[in-house]
C-alpha cells in the first residue's frame, strides 16, 4: 500500500455493499412480481436484516418484523420521525427527497443511526432500489438495512493500520480498487491484481487501463470523473473480461473519498454478476424469487424447523456444507458438525423458538471437508408455511476479521509499552477531557490506579478554579489545532503541589474527533532556582534604585510644584474670568450709549478698550485652558464618531480669516476610516488652533493642505496600534528645524513668526494636551520653500484606562 490509508466510512460501504447488492435488487423484483407469497413472507418478513418500502411521496408503506422488532414500533408511518438518529434526520430526507425529484431514479446508499426498543442506537447500512409498475411509471423505493455496528466499532478500531486495511481488502472476493485524482491506482486487493493478471508493482501510480479497449478505457475515466468531482457514489454495469479473456458482467460501484492530502480519490469495487444475472432471468421465469434472494446473499443461510431439520438455505451454505438441497432439506445437517458445536448450536436455536427473539453469537464452526471458522450467527425466529416455528440464521465469516482485531490489540499493547518507557507523565484526553490512554509515570503523578481516571475528567482530583484553567488550556490546543506549552500550579485536594510544564498537542481519533496528547514536566525546582535568581536581581536593583532616589525626589518635587501653580490658575478660573467679562460689559454698555453722542474720540476709546479686553480675555481663556488640562480638571466626553465632520465644522468657523485672505482648503479623505473615539468639542479646538495657526503664517491667494489618511501610533514601548493621521499643511514661511519641537512649549513661537503674526503662544500647547489627552501625538515637520505642516496621530480604539479626564 503505497502510504495508503482506508477511511471509516467507505471501507464499511466496501464490506457492506458486497453484502446487500444482489438482495437489494431480488427485493426490488420481489415486490414487482408479487409471487411465490409464502415464501416472500419467510424470507422478507422473517429475514434476520430489515426490509422496507416506501411510495413515490417518501411515506413509508411497509417495514418487515426485523424492523419493528429491533425498533418496538408496529406503525410504519412513524418510521421517519420517531427512530432516526436526531443527527441523521435532516441527511437522510434531504437524501430521499434527491433521489425521488431525479428524473432517472437509481439505486443508492447511505448509512444511518437507528433507535431501537432499548434506547440504544445502532448503525445500519441502508440500500435501496426505485420500484416502478408494468407501465415503467415510477412507486417508490424499496430497500434492506444491515445492521454494521460491531463492525463500525471494529473498523474504527483498526481504521489506522494499513496493514489491517489491506487485509480486509484481499479478504474481499471482489476486485477492489482505489484511485486518486489523477486516476492513478493507488491501491487495491488480490482479486483485482488477479483480474487484470498483473502484479501490484505493474499496476500502482499508472491508470491500469492498458489492458481495456479504448472504449473501455473512456467509459472507466468518464465515471472516474464524475465521482472525483461531482463528489456523489456511481453504480453502472458493464461487460469486461478476466485477464485469460473470459468475459463477465460486472457491477461497479465507485465513491468518493477524501485523501490525507485533502484531494477527492475514490475506491472502486467490481463485482462479476453474470451468474446473479442468470440467476434472475431463472427466478423471472420460474417464479422462484424468494430463494434467489437468498442464493444472491454471499453469507450462508439456513432455516430449520423446531427439530432442528433443514427446512430451506442458500447456495452459499450447500456450497460450504459441500452438499446439494436434496441431500439436506429435511435432515438434521448439524449431525456433520462436532458434538460440542452442534450442542451450542441446538440450544441457541431453542432459544430463540423460545423467547420469539432474535439472538446474535459469536461462535466456532467446522465445516464438513474440515475447515473451521469464527462465524457470527443471527438468528431469528420465523414461522413456517405450516404454522410451526423455526429459526433462520445467517452466518457471516469474521475469521479474518477477528485475526485483525488480534492484532490491533498487539499493536495497541506495543504502543502502551512504549508509553510506559517514557519517564515523563503522559496522557492522552479525548475531547470531551476525559482521559483515554496514559503511561505508568502519569498513573504514579496522579497516585491512583488507573482505573480511577480512565474515561473520566479532573473533577474531583482538582479545586474547580484549576479544572477550568485545565479546560481553557484544552481547547486552545483543540480549536487552534497547534501544539501550545502551559505553566500550572498544580495542586491536589490533598494538599500536594507541583508547578508544571505540560507541552499538549492535537490528536485526531479514529472518528475523526479532537482530542490531545501532553508530556508533563516536573519544574518545582526549577522555579524555586528562578524564584532564588530573581530575588537576588531584585536585590541589585534595589541598591541602584537607592543611588537614584534623591534624583528622583527632586524631579518630583518640581512636578508637584508645577502640577501646584496649574491647580492653583485652574481653581482661579472664576475668580480671573469674572472681573474681565464685567469690563467687557460695562465696555459695550458705554460704547452703545456714545453712539448717540458721536463722540468720535470717545467711540474710539472705547473700542480700544474692547478689543484689548477681548484680547486679554483670550489670553486668560487659553492660559486656564492649558491649566485645567495639566491639572487633570478638565472633562472629557467620550464618544464612538465620525471626525471628518468636526475638521469640517473647524474649517467653516474660520471661512471669514481664510475669505480675508483669499485662503482656499484642499482637504483630502481618501480611503482612511475616519470613526473613532473621542471628545467633539475639544477636538474642534485643537483643530482651530491648527487652522487658525496656518492662516496666520499663509500668503494670500495660497492653499492650506488637509489630508486624513490610515498610519501606526507607536507608544514608549514600541506597541503598535492602528490609528487616523491629519496632516495640516500651509505655504508660509515655515518653522526652523531646531525649533520643530519648541513650538508646543507654553508661550514660545519660532523665530521665523514673532513679529508680524501676533498670538500668545498657547495654541500649539494646549493643542498637544487635548491630543494626548486622547492617547494620541502630534508633530511639525517643515520642507524649505514648502511651509509647516503639523501631524495629528489619533489612535482608532482608546486603551481601557482611557475615559473622562
Amino acid at each position: 500500500m503505497h502510504n495508503f490509508v482506508i477511511h471509516n466510512m467507505w471501507l464499511i460501504d466496501l464490506l457492506l455493499i458486497l453484502g446487500v447488492l444482489s438482495f437489494t435488487i431480488m427485493v426490488y423484483l420481489a415486490v414487482k412480481l408479487r409471487s411465490s407469497r409464502d415464501r416472500f413472507s419467510l424470507i422478507v418478513d422473517h429475514a434476520p436484516v430489515i426490509i422496507w418500502a416506501m411510495d413515490a411521496d417518501n411515506r413509508p408503506i411497509f417495514v418487515n418484523r426485523a424492523w419493528r422488532e429491533l425498533t418496538g414500533d408496529e406503525n410504519p408511518d412513524s418510521v421517519w420521525d420517531n427512530h432516526f438518529h436526531p443527527n441523521d434526520r435532516s441527511y437522510i430526507y434531504e437524501l430521499l427527497a434527491t433521489q425521488t425529484r431525479g428524473e432517472e431514479k437509481k439505486r443508492f446508499s447511505h448509512s444511518f443511526r437507528l433507535k431501537g426498543s432499548d434506547g440504544d442506537f445502532r448503525w445500519m447500512q441502508n440500500v435501496a432500489v426505485p420500484l416502478n409498475d408494468e407501465q415503467g411509471k415510477f412507486q417508490g423505493y424499496v430497500g434492506v438495512c444491515f445492521d454494521i455496528s460491531e463492525e463500525k466499532r471494529a473498523l474504527e478500531m483498526a481504521v489506522q493500520e494499513k496493514v489491517f486495511s489491506q487485509a480486509i481488502m484481499n479478504a474481499i472476493s471482489d476486485p477492489v480498487l482505489v484511485k486518486d485524482g489523477q486516476r492513478r491506482v493507488i491501491g487495491g486487493n488480490q482479486a483485482f491484481w488477479k483480474m487484470l493478471g498483473k502484479s501490484s508493482d505493474e499496476v500502482l501510480s499508472t491508470t491500469a487501463a492498458e489492458t481495456f479497449t479504448e472504449e473501455a478505457r473512456q467509459k472507466f475515466w468518464e465515471m472516474d470523473d464524475a465521482v472525483i468531482q461531482g463528489g456523489k457514489t456511481i453504480i453502472y454495469e458493464e461487460d469486461l473480461n478476466w485477464a485469460d479473456g473470459t468475459p463477465f458482467v460486472a457491477m461497479t460501484t465507485k465513491s468518493p473519498f477524501i485523501m490525507p492530502d485533502g484531494t477527492v480519490g475514490l475506491v472502486a469495487v467490481v463485482r462479476d454478476i453474470s451468474e446473479m444475472r442468470q440467476a434472475f432471468n431463472k427466478a423471472l421465469s420460474e417464479k422462484a424469487f424468494s430463494q434467489t434472494i437468498m442464493n444472491a446473499i454471499s453469507d450462508p443461510i439456513i432455516v430449520k424447523d423446531s427439530q432442528h431439520r433443514t427446512v430451506a438455505g442458500n447456495d452459499a451454505f450447500w456450497s460450504a456444507l459441500g452438499k446439494s438441497p436434496e441431500e439436506v432439506i429435511g435432515a438434521m445437517h448439524d449431525m456433520s458438525h462436532p458434538e460440542e458445536e452442534r450442542r451450542i448450536f441446538w440450544e441457541v436455536d431453542d432459544l430463540v423458538i423460545r423467547s420469539n427473539k432474535p439472538v446474535i453469537n459469536e461462535e466456532v464452526v467446522t465445516w464438513p471437508d474440515g475447515r473451521t471458522i469464527t462465524a457470527k450467527t443471527t438468528k431469528s425466529p420465523v414461522t413456517l408455511p405450516n404454522g410451526e416455528k423455526g429459526v433462520v440464521a445467517v452466518v457471516q465469516d469474521i475469521t479474518e476479521l477477528k485475526e485483525a482485531l488480534d492484532k490491533a490489540v498487539q499493536e495497541q499493547n506495543f504502543s502502551q509499552t512504549l508509553l510506559n518507557a517514557i519517564s515523563d507523565p503522559i496522557f492522552v484526553k479525548d475531547s470531551m477531557h476525559r482521559y483515554v490512554l496514559a503511561n505508568e509515570s502519569f498513573w504514579a503523578l496522579m497516585e491512583g490506579p488507573k482505573e480511577q481516571y480512565l474515561g473520566k475528567d479532573e473533577r474531583g482530583v482538582f479545586a474547580d478554579e484549576l479544572v477550568d484553567k485545565f479546560w481553557e488550556d484544552d481547547l486552545v490546543v483543540m480549536t487552534t489545532r497547534k501544539p501550545q506549552t502551559f505553566e500550572n500550579n498544580v495542586v491536589w485536594k490533598d494538599g500536594k503541589s507541583l508547578i508544571t510544564h505540560s507541552h499538549k498537542s492535537p490528536f485526531t481519533f479514529p472518528d475523526g474527533s479532537v482530542g490531545l496528547v501532553a508530556i508533563v514536566q516536573d519544574v518545582t525546582e526549577k522555579k524555586k532556582v528562578e524564584t532564588e535568581l530573581q530575588r537576588h536581581r531584585h536585590h541589585l536593583q534595589e541598591l541602584v534604585e537607592e543611588k537614584t532616589l534623591e534624583m528622583r525626589e527632586a524631579k518630583e518635587e518640581a512636578e508637584r510644584a508645577n502640577k501646584a501653580k496649574s491647580q492653583f490658575l485652574a481653581n482661579m478660573s472664576h475668580e480671573l474670568r469674572t472681573p474681565m467679562h464685567a469690563i467687557l460689559a460695562f465696555a459695550r454698555q458705554a460704547h452703545k450709549r456714545s453712539e448717540t453722542n458721536k463722540d468720535d474720540r470717545l467711540l474710539t476709546m472705547l473700542h480700544n478698550i474692547q478689543t484689548s479686553g477681548k484680547r486679554l480675555l483670550d489670553l486668560l481663556n487659553d492660559l486656564l485652558d492649558l491649566s485645567k488640562l495639566e491639572a487633570g480638571k478638565m472633562s472629557f466626553h467620550m464618544f464612538r464618531n465620525d471626525i471628518l465632520p468636526v475638521l469640517k465644522g473647524a474649517i467653516e468657523e474660520l471661512e471669514p480669516l481664510l475669505q480675508a485672505k483669499l485662503i482656499e482648503v484642499e482637504l483630502k479623505v481618501g480611503d482612511a476610516q475616519t470613526i473613532l473615539t473621542f471628545d467633539s468639542k475639544l477636538l474642534t479646538m485643537a483643530f482651530i488652533n491648527l487652522l487658525s495657526n496656518a492662516i496666520k503664517f499663509s500668503p494670500e491667494r495660497s492653499t492650506i493642505h488637509i489630508s486624513l489618511e490610515k498610519g501606526t501610533l507607536v507608544d514608549a514601548e514600541g506597541a503598535k496600534r492602528k490609528a487616523l493621521v491629519c496632516a495640516i499643511r500651509d505655504e508660509g514661511i515655515g518653522i526652523a528645524p531646531d525649533e520643530l519641537e519648541k513650538v508646543f512649549d507654553k508661550f514660545i513661537q519660532g523665530s521665523k513668526t514673532k513679529s508680524g503674526a501676533g498670538g500668545t503662544g498657547l495654541g500649539l500647547s494646549i493643542t498637544r494636551q487635548i491630543v494626548e489627552a486622547h492617547q494620541g501625538q502630534i508633530y511639525a515637520t517643515s520642507q524649505p520653500q514648502q511651509g509647516a505642516c503639523f501631524h495629528v496621530v489619533l489612535p482608532y480604539d482608546l486603551s481601557e484606562e482611557s475615559g473622562e479626564g
